[in-house]
């Protein structure tokens, strides 16, 4: 599959989990989530993001509501364990558990630009 020139915005630490996704897609991978913050307020647009709410040193639900007010139609993924229903009312399409199917995942970001495409 060639690049398809669609935004992914990755906040979280693990590596591995995007590992080969910027060969099908424009990836941006922020392990600082204020940086992540300052860039969707700039006005940066992610046809994905995909935040990791795991990660104890910050709140991920911060981003979600500045994603959702700033940047609405952008599809938003979350990583929990213990999904929060708060982040499903701010539009998180769908929540991924550890550890994920890396098959599942690109399967999931392929279906949903598809059908905001259509």
């Amino acid at each position: 599959m060639e690049n398809t020139g669609r935004k992914i915005l990755y906040v979280g630490d693990d590596k591995n989990l995007v590992a080969n996704l910027d060969e099908n897609y424009i990836l941006r991978h922020e392990t600082n989530p204020s940086t992540a913050i300052d860039r969707i307020k700039r006005k940066a647009y992610y046809d994905i993001a995909l935040i990791d709410l795991s990660i104890p040193i910050w709140n991920g639900e911060d981003i979600i509501q500045v994603i959702s007010e700033r940047s609405p139609r952008t599809i938003i993924f979350t990583i929990s364990d213990s999904y929060s229903i708060v982040a499903e009312r701010k539009g998180v399409r769908k929540n991924f558990s550890m550890p994920i199917r890396k098959d599942l995942f690109i399967k999931n970001i392929e279906d949903s630009l598809k059908t905001t495409s259509s």
